[in-house]
């Protein structure tokens, strides 16, 4: 990951860059990323369908093109945004985010649902709904299926599920 990040800095200038990110909790990493990038590139971000939170996993041949196709322009405005996001997330500020999730972005969408799946994380809900729901099911591969039914926004993967329910 890291050596993607050092070619990311020495892109050439006015290079085109598609970022095929998706919606969930870890869209922080996008805010990350976007506050790493330099000013002189054009960016673009490419969606998933926006009614689900499986992302690109599911998307047939024929879909791609018209994911790109549809592609958004990364402004200015959308980076300073993501940088303001990552610091709030980053420090902890959650009063910060919830204000920030009402700021104007076609870029960085769902942030309220994200910001508002972040507050219930962090409060322990989550970790005890996931415990709770992992007694009630014995097969992992079912569970993890459960898991990515009712808590896609999080995006989490297999051994983050495991690490949660220890």
């Amino acid at each position: 990951m890291i050596s993607e990040f050092k070619k990311l800095k020495n892109i050439e200038v006015n290079s085109v860059i598609y970022f095929w990110f998706e919606d969930d909790f870890f869209v922080n990493s996008i805010r990350f990323l976007f506050s790493e990038v330099k000013k002189d590139l054009k960016l673009f971000r490419v969606f998933p369908k926006e009614d689900s939170w499986e992302g690109f996993a599911n998307l047939k041949s024929n879909d791609f093109e018209s994911r790109i196709n549809n592609a958004i322009e990364i402004s200015e405005e959308d980076v300073a945004l993501a940088k303001r996001l990552w610091s709030a997330f980053s420090e902890n500020d959650l009063e910060e985010l919830k204000r920030l999730s009402h700021e104007t972005s076609k870029v960085l969408r769902k942030r309220d649902l994200i910001i508002h799946a972040i507050k219930h994380l962090k409060s322990g809900k989550t970790k005890s709904e996931l415990k709770e729901l992992s007694k009630k099911i014995e097969n992992f591969n079912s569970f993890f299926n459960e898991i990515t039914l009712k808590y896609g926004i999080f995006g989490l993967g297999d051994l983050q599920v495991k690490n949660l329910i220890k």
